[in-house]
């Protein structure tokens, strides 16, 4: 309990103009967040994401996986990088006092972070849900914002002419392009932002999405979430699984 004050403590210090309250449950984790999500009408749920190596331990042990699978709302998982890490260093886990550096490490970075946020798009009506969700929500530090749209490559359809083929994939980038377009547009309208930047690129999106993240040096990655009615779970061969299992950055579903 007293660990969990001092980091609300922490957490009010550095965003005064937010409201904090702190509270210790006794259960089981998953059933409590969800729960408790719920009750709360919790507009999001922010967790830890430990990053077990293998795709396959991710799956079956994580809490994360639970989480966003029945949460009631978005869900953003932090992943520990380096500016995290040199932040935990100065924390001792075995002890109940936080140490007092830790809160000038938090503002430093919260001051000089650049935030990076790659947004993944695609040609359902789930990409305009996602650019609603992060234009409701003032980010601390000023937003760079990219939006990513991958396409399959054209010689996936492979059963077409030649010919068609070709004329079909232009006139389907051109769609996809225009799109993407709108919903830059939407957020730079919205931030007042000069600029939003905009690519479309080919391949598999599950791995061209990671890779964008890490050649961008992207901070978070945002994807709309797929769930499978009614039973509210994830398809495992889902695009924001497969991101959120290998991303080099923190992930919001």
């Amino acid at each position: 309990t007293d660990i969990v004050k001092q980091i609300a403590q922490l957490v009010k210090e550095a965003l005064p103009q937010v409201s904090v309250t702190h509270e210790v449950i006794k259960g089981f984790v998953k059933d409590q967040i969800v729960s408790i999500a719920k009750d709360w009408q919790a507009d999001l749920i922010i967790a830890g994401s430990h990053g077990r190596s293998g795709f396959n331990r991710f799956i079956l042990r994580s809490t994360s996986l639970i989480l966003i699978s029945q949460a009631p709302c978005p869900v953003l998982l932090v992943k520990p990088d380096a500016k995290t890490l040199k932040v935990w260093d100065t924390i001792d886990s075995n002890a109940v006092t936080v140490k007092p550096n830790a809160l000038n490490l938090f503002r430093r970075f919260n001051n000089q972070v650049r935030n990076k946020i790659l947004i993944a798009v695609d040609e359902t009506d789930m990409s305009d849900q996602v650019i609603d969700f992060v234009i409701k929500h003032k980010w601390t530090a000023p937003a760079n914002f990219k939006l990513l749209s991958v396409a399959k490559p054209a010689n996936e359809l492979k059963f077409l002419p030649i010919a068609t083929l070709s004329a079909l994939y232009q006139d389907a980038l051109k769609v996809r392009t225009g799109s993407v377009r709108s919903l830059a547009l939407k957020l730079r309208d919205h931030y007042h932002l000069p600029l939003v930047e905009e690519e479309i690129l080919e391949g598999d999106p599950k791995k061209t999405i990671v890779e964008a993240a890490k050649q961008w040096g992207a901070d978070l990655i945002i994807v709309g979430c797929h769930v499978r009615e009614p039973l509210q779970k994830l398809f495992v061969g889902s695009v924001s699984l497969a991101v959120l299992s290998t991303a080099p950055c923190s992930v919001l579903l």
